[in-house]
């Protein structure tokens, strides 16, 4: 369904990995907390020290920033990292689909 919509509405689709460790990932650094069980919601990155809600830091950091590695070629083939605040700034300025 999200593919059709997307298709129709031209926009691009992108399918992450479905074992993408988007909840354990730090969004700021990308240390991964491998002992991160459904029942926490709220975690500590062990590496920097950020903060993260476990939903808000999947859907809204990292899947979506996955989604615009895929879609966003460089000349060396693979897409950069961009943080959130680079992001945010793009879909503002309508520079991002």
């Amino acid at each position: 369904m999200l593919e059709y919509k997307a298709n129709w509405n031209d926009r691009p689709f992108v399918k992450i990995d479905r074992w993408f460790p988007s909840s354990k990932s730090c969004s700021a650094c990308g240390w991964i907390k491998q002992d991160l069980t459904l029942s926490i919601r709220e975690w500590v990155c062990g590496s920097c020290g950020e903060i993260h809600d476990r939903d808000v830091n999947a859907a809204k950091e990292n899947i979506l920033t996955q989604g615009i590695k895929a879609v966003t070629p460089t000349i060396f083939g693979s897409a950069p990292f961009l943080s959130m605040n680079v992001v945010v700034t793009l879909y503002r300025f309508g520079l991002l689909a």
